[in-house]
């Protein structure tokens, strides 16, 4: 389903494909706000033809231009390097703007997500230049793209249109974001609401915990 966002998207794909310094595109929202999804069918329209890496989350990045340039025979269009969630990767990769123009030169864009409240909690000010030694946190100065979770009137009237019944559901309950629904989001939150006794006590004390964990600031399994 269209996004309001998906032509300023390809627009800053398509730019970034035929630049020789490649570049970061970076989308940022809520938790469900779909920015996976959003970034990854934009992709689809603007480069269909390029390779995609997707490096897991303690991956040293740095060796990758190389790798890349080594592999330019499997990629003749070139490369993707496909970030999902990139505050997981900010520590060891030792992502920094070089390191996004060298991979630009081995002919690779990358493509990155973050939530909204954790690019809030990592964005270096404008003042402050104690984090970005080494850790890749001035990427983050590249402006983002921001999905909201809520979608706007004019994209609920465009899933209110779709064949699909769960997506015309979806977008005619206002109080939720359409991929909450389309997550049974509300569902999970009435049996949750509804504690212990809905029935099975020890997986309500496992999400108890979980939900504890996650308030507390604990992100990783």
């Amino acid at each position: 389903m269209a996004r309001d966002v998906d032509e300023e998207l390809d627009q800053r794909l398509a730019t970034l494909a035929t630049s020789p310094r490649g570049g970061l595109v970076l989308v940022t929202g809520a938790s469900t706000a779909g920015k996976t999804r959003a970034l990854s069918a934009a992709l689809d329209r603007t480069m269909p033809e390029r390779m995609l890496v997707a490096p897991p989350e303690d991956t040293d990045l740095r060796p990758l231009p190389t790798w890349l340039k080594q592999g330019a025979a499997r990629a003749p269009q070139g490369w993707v390097v496909w970030l999902d969630d990139l505050d997981r990767h900010l520590a060891a990769s030792g992502l920094t703007p070089s390191l996004v123009t060298e991979l630009g030169h081995a002919g690779a864009v990358v493509a990155a997500t973050i939530r909204q409240n954790h690019l809030q909690a990592l964005h270096p000010s404008s003042t402050d230049h104690t984090l970005g030694a080494g850790v890749g946190y001035a990427v983050l100065k590249t402006p983002p793209i921001l999905l909201e979770r809520r979608w706007t009137p004019t994209e609920r009237e465009r899933a209110r249109a779709s064949a699909d019944e769960r997506l015309v559901r979806a977008a005619a309950d206002e109080r939720f974001g359409v991929a909450e629904q389309l997550a049974a989001g509300p569902v999970l939150e009435s049996i949750w609401r509804s504690g212990p006794d809905s029935g099975h006590p020890r997986g309500y004390a496992l999400v108890a915990a979980a939900v504890g964990l996650a308030q507390a600031g604990v992100s990783s399994p």
